[in-house]
């Protein structure tokens, strides 16, 4: 799992330099179902928003957990040093409630 994690702001880099199709391509092949999935379970979970709105707020509620995973600097300076990037679990806690929030409000 910690090997994982070490790897995991280097993909986050790696999708934000290499070009779109290939991106695009990637997506299609290993996330269409995943993401498929997800949406799903928003709909049972969330009858009061639309398909679209689920999409986008699925979007932005991933996208929001991969620059709080490769943010931690930013986010220590931001506190004024009062985050060591080893609690990660008061980073999950907050995190978890504020992406819960956003499919709470309609």
């Amino acid at each position: 799992e910690q090997a994982a994690r070490s790897q995991l702001p280097q993909l986050i880099g790696r999708s934000l330099t290499e070009p779109a199709h290939f991106l695009r391509a990637l997506h299609q092949e290993f996330f269409t179902e995943l993401t498929q999935r997800f949406i799903h379970e928003l709909q049972r979970s969330c009858p009061h928003l639309q398909e679209s709105e689920l999409r986008l707020r699925l979007f932005l509620s991933v996208s929001t957990m991969l620059g709080s995973s490769i943010e931690t600097v930013r986010l220590e300076n931001m506190l004024g040093g009062k985050f060591a990037s080893g609690k990660s679990d008061t980073l999950v806690t907050e995190l978890t409630a504020f992406i819960v929030a956003g499919f709470e409000h309609p």
